[in-house]
C-alpha cells in the first residue's frame, strides 16, 4: 500500500508540473494572440493614414483592402501541393460567375487612383492576410494548448482521488490493525 501510495505521489508531481507547462504555454499563446491583434490594428491604422476616410479613392480602396482572397498554402519547400491547387480549382469552379467579374473588378486601380497608393493598398491586403493566417495559426495552437492543460488538470484530479483513496486504505488498515493488536 505504502509502495502505491509513493508511487501515485510521484504521478501527481509529475501531472502537477505538467499542468504548470500546459498553463504557462496558453498563457504564452494568449501573450501571442494578443501581439497578433495589435500588428493587425497597425496595419488598418497603417491603411487609414495612406487613405484616410475623406480621400476620393478611399470605398474603393477600402474593398481592395478589406477583400478575403483564397490563398493557397505552402508546404514545408515553400512550394504549392498539388492537392491544395486542385482543390482551388474546384472551389473556383464552384463558386458563380458574378465573384470572377467582383475579383477583375476590384484587382485594378480606379481610375484616376495613383498607383503607387493602389499598389501601397495591396501590400497592405497581403500584411493583413498573412497576419490573418498567423493569428488562425495562433488560434489553433490555443485550441490545442487549452484542451493540453484541461487533460492535464483532469489527470491531476484522478491522481489526487487515487492518493486520497490510498491514504484512507493505509489509515483503515493502520486501524484495523491496531483493533487486532488491542483484543
Amino acid at each position: 500500500m505504502k509502495e502505491n501510495l509513493n508511487l501515485a505521489c510521484q504521478k501527481q508531481h509529475d501531472a502537477s508540473t505538467a499542468s504548470s507547462d500546459s498553463f504557462l504555454l496558453l498563457a504564452a499563446k494568449e501573450n501571442d494572440r494578443g501581439v497578433c491583434q495589435t500588428h493587425e490594428k497597425a496595419i488598418l491604422s497603417e491603411f487609414l493614414n495612406a487613405v484616410p476616410k475623406q480621400h476620393q479613392f478611399h470605398k474603393p480602396l477600402l474593398k481592395v483592402f478589406s477583400k478575403k482572397l483564397k490563398r493557397s498554402k505552402k508546404n514545408i519547400s515553400g512550394n504549392i501541393s498539388e492537392d491544395e491547387t486542385n482543390e482551388d480549382e474546384e472551389d473556383s469552379e464552384l463558386e458563380g460567375e458574378d465573384d470572377n467579374s467582383d475579383s477583375e473588378e476590384d484587382e485594378t486601380c480606379p481610375t484616376g487612383c495613383n498607383i503607387s497608393l493602389y499598389e501601397q493598398v495591396i501590400e497592405l491586403r497581403e500584411r493583413r492576410l498573412d497576419q490573418e493566417d498567423i493569428f488562425a495559426d495562433i488560434k489553433c495552437a490555443i485550441n490545442e494548448a487549452q484542451k493540453a492543460y484541461d487533460r492535464h488538470v483532469q489527470q491531476e484530479k484522478q491522481i489526487q482521488r487515487d492518493v486520497c483513496s490510498y491514504v484512507e486504505d493505509i489509515h483503515s488498515f493502520q486501524t484495523k490493525k491496531q483493533q487486532t493488536l488491542n483484543k
